[in-house]
């Protein structure tokens, strides 16, 4: 149970990491897509660069880490409920749009950590069927 917990905490953590530094609460932070040139600042390229990135996040949570997808979402939806509150009761944003957005990096991390885990586990069972073969 504590190795699950853990698991858990790990993925809350992860994921607030992630849609903080992916998107950040407050214009008067930094923004990583300021780094691209102002001609490719477009919101399609800023949204596929944000897919691809929290893709990755979710990608290396679980490979690197060992994280269930599973605790991962667990911890994801901690950390959606927090991150939401803490936007809520310290912005005062005028629209909901921040729900969608970081409700967005987090399905996107899932996908990334289901995705990753799904490809190992074939790895595994394709590896496991060529030694029982011969």
């Amino acid at each position: 149970m504590s190795s699950r917990l853990r698991e858990i905490g790990i993925g809350a953590i992860v994921v607030f990491a992630a849609g903080f530094v992916l998107w950040p609460p407050d214009e008067l932070f930094w923004q990583w897509w300021t780094v691209l040139p102002e001609a490719a600042q477009t919101e399609s390229l800023v949204l596929v660069l944000l897919t691809v990135l929290a893709g990755a996040v979710g990608i290396a949570a679980t490979a690197l880490s060992g994280i269930r997808p599973s605790n991962l979402a667990i911890g994801g939806l901690v950390a959606y409920a927090v991150g939401m509150a803490l936007i809520s009761l310290s912005m005062s944003p005028e629209s909901p749009v921040h729900l969608l957005l970081y409700g967005y990096i987090l399905v996107v991390v899932l996908l990334g950590a289901g995705g990753w885990s799904r490809i190992r586990t074939a790895d595994e069972t394709d590896s496991a069927d060529a030694t029982d073969t011969t």
